[in-house]
């Protein structure tokens, strides 16, 4: 069916529902971001633990948590620029 074919109200329809995932993928690239950053300061905090320690073992406890945070943290801004480009691309189409 063509535009011209459609009623006002499947026409705004429409639109709204390109906004609604434009604007729902950029929000998830902010909450992915923000996790990102929490991630790194919570590795860069281990990381410190790690250089504050005596004890081998709690040494080698806060090193693993700090590569499990800094794991986290690309993931988490891999899914934030994909939902970026999601957002950006759907932008574009309308």
């Amino acid at each position: 069916m063509s535009d011209k074919d459609k009623s006002l109200g499947e026409r705004v329809g429409e639109a709204a529902n390109k906004v609604k995932d434009s604007v729902s993928n950029a929000a998830e690239a902010v909450e992915h971001k923000a996790k990102e950053a929490g991630n790194r300061a919570s590795a860069n905090a281990h990381d410190a633990r790690t250089e504050a320690s005596d004890n081998p073992l709690e040494k080698a406890e806060h090193n693993l948590k700090s590569a499990r945070d800094n794991i986290s943290a690309e993931v988490n801004e891999g899914k934030a620029e994909y939902h970026k480009k999601a957002a950006e691309e759907s932008a574009k189409k309308n």
